[in-house]
């Protein structure tokens, strides 16, 4: 269970404002907990008798779900409650809850239990927070209803239906989002038409930080649910988020006391182990850990292997009823084969199959990083919270790989070229925030207003000594002839930059009646990138390149309005502005212009079922000015303004009978309106980027019996796509089904999966280099055994 508090921070700031604050953190406030009780078809469960039991235990409150399943628990002082869910013939639920706001949402699954999500905590009137309690779509206290953008949530229980361990299968279950991975081990996103191979259209997130660097395939078995916020968010994620902003939110400590072990094995030769275990340290109800380990060792489609670790050990120390701390590490080593794909030229090769993969036994990926997180909390009253959030990642990203692939027909051979280099990446970041609530003039005001920090640091080392071809392969008699090099990869140049951002942020939600929201929002940010390349010979440095300096001030905002039409309904209207500072200079020495943006977004929700069924449309569209457009080799294409609007649709919920639905559906129109090619030769107005798909469509569907036993089936669709900008080679569009039978008891889980069920045959889901494509895999089985402890 997800406790619903937000930590983190350092100890002299909490010693300051323990003694500043005192007066503030004595005073008393009283509050509400309620929710819907459900079995494990989903139905809705009455006559659910609910206790709420203060500690170290007084009884407070009893209560007994309605007839909807619903329960309301009032008159709550703050403090920590032992909450107890009981009805005859089902297992009695009972979780230990540190209740500190207004209003808190307590969901609870009766019949289940273990290390995944049966009991939800969700601030003030719905919304899934993460550590800190920054919801992703404002980083307030604010459910997504009340806001004027469209947010795609996808939480764990789909991840673990659909046996999900990587960030790409998990978004299509976000509507107007594609996700690939290319190279074997770089993940890349498409959100709204906008795809990040263009120089970088998204922010990823973990628990609201920034995520810098290359995006690598790692595991997802510390997370508790994703959320994709759709179109800019530069007002709260800085520079870069124009498509949107994906934030990855991790499994936080549970005061029950748990244990969980796991194995899953399919094709490709696939092997996964892993645990968990959280609970109460030495016994203390403010002393939290959490602890999750998984290690996946797979040969892989095409002999494209890897071989993953997640170890993630979390603390949490609820300081006082209003304090509140935590450090959340993460480790992540991985090892990956690489996959360069297939040159469109053997395509048209008679017989040639498609699981041959053209990277040298030698190729090789290396990840070693670390997270650390620190964050504080404090509620510096009844309406107003102080918090802190502190990021620092260390990461060594090392690349070995034949990526470069050209077919030569008159040879009937592929020709093959390496490309090394090691990313020393140190980006720290700090976040401190102030947010709270008050009336004006008969309105409620809800707001923010904060200062960011960050320095992003990189190193890069590249061997031109390494970066050459190899041998061909032959296609007649695809003999591997390559002669492994010393792997001492001698440096020959090293890339300094570091890029700092100082920016100040402020929002407000103001409710002007009960009915209509305004939300209004802005941000100023202060960027200076600095960078240099040096040239090394024979293990020491010959020179100091010359330092290329780039500076930027920009003010993004956010505004909109949302109107309740009736209840479970709502319609909105939102703009916003985006922007991306300059971060490269061209080989010839022009200076490229920022990049801005800017949407236009109505959209519409409705809630049926008692709140159990949600249905989410979104129209927008979105302008992007100055897009800079790698060309390889230090050379860049800067397009005058390209341009995105479609349509999202997301469904889900219950719909009875224990079905559950996950559902959605995008529809897009990109295009570059003014794009010269730089050679001034080639008119690209009008032509789609490349790697943008018009439709994309999920499907998934869960039947849930009182017996423990599920059965799932699901969909995806992704229409044609070109793998350049001039639209001259064009992947056909495909549609893969999938398949899932699970069976739930107490102690254990036992699921089997099936991704590509009827074995789709020569469907391609990913480019690079415009020329070289990706294979879908054919189908894949794998069984998943999961057993639980107290």
């Amino acid at each position: 269970m997800d406790v619903g508090v937000r930590p983190g921070g350092n100890h002299t700031l909490l010693g300051v404002l323990l003694i500043c604050f005192a007066p503030m953190l004595s005073a008393q406030t009283t509050g509400t907990i309620s929710g819907v009780v459900t079995d494990v078809s989903g139905a809705v469960m009455p006559g659910v008798a609910v206790q709420a039991i203060s500690q170290p235990g007084r009884t407070v409150q009893n209560a007994v779900t309605d007839d909807s399943g619903r329960y309301r628990i009032e008159g709550l002082t703050t403090g920590s409650y032992e909450l107890s869910f009981g009805r005859e013939g089902f297992e009695t639920a009972r979780k230990t809850l540190l209740f500190t706001t207004e209003s808190a949402v307590l969901d609870v699954t009766l019949g289940l239990s273990g290390l995944s999500t049966t009991i939800v905590v969700r601030e003030v009137a719905g919304t899934v927070a993460d550590i800190t309690g920054k919801t992703t779509a404002s980083r307030m206290d604010i459910p997504d209803r009340e806001l004027p953008v469209q947010v795609s949530s996808i939480p764990q229980q789909v991840l673990v239906e659909q046996g999900v361990n990587d960030m790409v299968t998990a978004l299509r279950n976000a509507s107007g989002v594609s996700a690939v991975r290319k190279w074997g081990m770089y993940d890349y996103y498409t959100i709204r038409g906008f795809h990040v191979g263009d120089r970088g259209t998204d922010v990823q997130l973990v628990d609201g930080m920034r995520l810098e660097g290359n995006r690598f395939s790692t595991q997802l078995n510390n997370v508790e649910q994703i959320d994709v916020l759709k179109g800019p968010s530069s007002i709260l994620y800085g520079g870069q988020a124009l498509g949107g902003a994906i934030n990855i939110i991790r499994k936080k400590p549970q005061a029950e006391r748990l244990y969980e072990l796991f194995y899953r094995g399919g094709r490709f030769n696939t092997h996964q182990v892993g645990g968990g275990a959280t609970g109460r340290v030495f016994g203390s109800n403010r002393l939290l850990y959490r602890t999750d380990v998984s290690y996946e060792n797979s040969s892989g489609w095409r002999e494209a292997g890897a071989r993953r670790l997640n170890v993630t050990p979390v603390l949490s120390w609820f300081v006082t009823d209003r304090i509140r701390l935590a450090v959340h590490q993460a480790f992540n080593r991985d090892d990956f084969d690489g996959d360069a794909g297939v040159p469109v030229g053997v395509l048209d090769v008679p017989g040639f199959d498609l699981s041959r993969r053209f990277n040298t036994p030698q190729d090789f990926a290396r990840l070693r990083d670390s997270q650390t997180q620190l964050l504080f909390s404090v509620d510096l009253s009844s309406n107003f919270k102080l918090r802190n959030s502190f990021f620092y990642r260390w990461t060594n990203d090392q690349y070995f790989t034949a990526e470069g692939l050209s077919y030569v027909p008159r040879l009937n051979q592929v020709n093959r070229e390496f490309l090394y280099f090691q990313h020393h990446r140190r980006p720290v970041q700090n976040q401190t925030d102030v947010t709270g609530r008050f009336d004006l003039f008969g309105m409620r005001h809800t707001f923010l207003i904060g200062y960011e920090y960050e320095d992003f640091f990189n190193i890069t080392d590249r061997s031109t000594s390494r970066s050459v071809s190899t041998t061909p392969v032959n296609l007649t008699t695809f003999a591997e002839t390559h002669v492994f090099f010393p792997e001492d990869f001698p440096l020959s140049r090293a890339d300094y930059f570091s890029n700092r951002y100082h920016a100040f942020f402020w929002q407000d939600q103001i409710a002007l009646t009960n009915r209509l929201k305004i939300n209004v929002g802005g941000r100023l940010d202060d960027y200076l990138r600095r960078a240099h390349n040096d040239p090394w010979a024979n293990g020491q440095r010959v020179s100091r390149g010359p330092e290329q300096r780039r500076s930027q001030t920009p003010y993004t905002y956010r505004t909109g309005v949302v109107y309740t039409l009736t209840e479970g309904q709502e319609a909105y209207f939102g703009a916003a502005s985006a922007f991306r500072p300059v971060e490269t200079v061209p080989a010839d020495g022009r200076e490229l212009e920022p990049e801005t943006g800017r949407s236009y977004e109505i959209g519409h929700r409705w809630r049926g079922l008692n709140g159990r069924f949600t249905v989410n449309s979104a129209l927008y569209r979105i302008v992007r000015n100055n897009v800079v457009i790698a060309l390889g080799n230090q050379r860049f294409d800067q397009a005058g303004q390209q341009s995105s609007k479609g349509v999202d649709l997301d469904i889900n919920g219950e719909i009875g009978r224990g079905i559950r639905l996950v559902a959605n559906y995008g529809y897009t129109l990109p295009r570059f309106d003014k794009y010269f090619e730089s050679n001034g030769t080639l008119d690209l107005s009008g032509f789609r980027p490349q790697f943008t798909q018009r439709h994309a469509a999920n499907l998934w569907i869960t039947r849930s019996w009182k017996s423990g036993l599920t059965a799932s089936v699901g969909t995806r669709y992704l229409s044609s796509v070109f793998t350049d900008n001039a639209n001259t080679i064009r992947l056909g569009g495909w549609t893969t089904f999938s398949g899932a039978l699970g069976f739930r008891r107490s102690f254990y889980d036992w699921s089997l999966n099936a991704e590509n069920l009827f074995n789709r045959q020569r469907y391609f889901v990913a480019q690079i280099n415009s020329n070289q494509v990706y294979p879908g895999a054919p189908i894949n089985v794998f069984t998943k055994l999961v057993f639980r402890f107290r």
